[in-house]
C-alpha cells in the first residue's frame, strides 16, 4: 500500500470517528440533566459551591432558577447559566 492509499484510508477513519463523536454529543445533549446539584453546577462553571450560594443570596441567580431540596438547593441548568450570562452552550 502506498502513501496516498494510506492517507486516504486514514482520512476515511477520521471522518468515521468524527461522525461517531457528533452522534454521541447529540445523544448526551438529549439526556442532559435539567436540575443540577450545587457541586455539578459548580463543575460546569469552574467555580465553587460557596460562590453559587453567594450569587443566589445576592440575587444574581434568580429565584425561579433554583429550588429547595431538603437542606440544600438544586439549580436549573439553563436558567442559572442565563442568569450568570453563560448561555446554554456550556
Amino acid at each position: 500500500m502506498n502513501t496516498e492509499q494510506q492517507l486516504s484510508l486514514l482520512a476515511a477513519r477520521v471522518e468515521h470517528l468524527a461522525s461517531q463523536v457528533k452522534s454521541l454529543q447529540a445523544r448526551a445533549e438529549r439526556t442532559e440533566k435539567q436540575w443540577l446539584e450545587p457541586f455539578e453546577l459548580a463543575a460546569v462553571l469552574g467555580t465553587t459551591t460557596r460562590s453559587l450560594s453567594n450569587w443566589r443570596k445576592e440575587g444574581r441567580i434568580k429565584p425561579d432558577s433554583y429550588r429547595p431540596t431538603g437542606r440544600g438547593f438544586q439549580y436549573h441548568r439553563e436558567k442559572t447559566l442565563a442568569d450568570l450570562g453563560q448561555g446554554v452552550d456550556r
